[in-house]
């Protein structure tokens, strides 16, 4: 949620805190439908979760692709009229949001075509946008690791 406040514009941060929102919890809550009919799911298997990864697919083509489209319009068009100078806040609005959706890899290619359908939307080449994260790293010295047993 952090990276939200890294945003070049207070519209491209409240589409991007109701687009997370949404990606959190509609998968979850159909993930919680899905329990009483096959118990606990494993990722990976089972009728259960192929639903789940078809529910997610459908989500990020249909609704999210629609609904991020509009939005990436309308931040445009913010940015135009206010006349600033700088980083267009459309361009790190989408990185930002397919950074997150790139972690769920059941949606690897619908994400890819969103991708290409956002930047081109915007002007820019799929291959010129690269993600970086803009918050700041917190390291902390001498965390002992139980898995490895080392410290670091």
């Amino acid at each position: 949620w952090s990276m939200m406040h890294y945003l070049g514009s207070e519209m491209a941060q409240e589409y991007y805190r109701a687009i997370m929102g949404r990606f959190s919890t509609e998968p979850y809550r159909k993930q919680i439908e899905l329990i009483p009919r096959e118990g606990l799911m494993l990722a990976g298997a089972g009728e259960a979760h192929a639903e789940l990864v078809s529910f997610k697919k459908e989500l990020i083509s249909n609704q999210f692709a629609s609904y991020l489209t509009r939005a990436v319009g309308e931040i445009i068009r913010d940015y135009m009229n206010e006349g600033e100078a700088g980083d267009n806040p459309a361009i790190s609005f989408i990185s930002s949001v397919l950074a997150v959706f790139e972690l769920d890899q059941d949606i690897e290619s619908e994400v890819q075509a969103l991708k290409r359908s956002l930047l081109s939307q915007v002007g820019v080449a799929e291959y010129s946008v690269k993600w970086e994260n803009p918050c700041p790293i917190f390291m902390l010295p001498d965390v002992f690791c139980e898995e490895c047993t080392e410290s670091r």
